[in-house]
């Protein structure tokens, strides 16, 4: 990954309750700020088991894309929508 910028943050989330334990392992979230908008790289880690997580099989990455005239239900609905296509 590529910024204009010297270090990025990379936010972790392992779920706990609801909807993704057993299916989600982990994801990972970069944000990337821009003038107008925030641009969010997303690696969703799929639970799997040692065979497919040694070749990678269990891991894709996508972008989600927030600016300024999103609210945080169509945020997390783009969240939710890159979650389940990386399940």
């Amino acid at each position: 990954m590529t910024t204009e910028y010297n270090f990025v943050q990379e936010f972790e989330f392992e779920p706990r309750t609801g909807e993704y334990v057993g299916e989600l392992d982990e994801l990972e979230v970069v944000p990337l700020p821009d003038a107008d908008s925030v641009e969010f790289i997303v690696d969703v880690d799929r639970d799997a088991d040692a065979l497919v997580e040694t070749t990678g099989a269990d891991e894709s990455v996508t972008t989600v894309s927030f600016e300024g005239v999103d609210d945080e239900e169509k945020l997390a609905r783009k969240f939710e929508s890159a979650i389940d296509r990386g399940l």
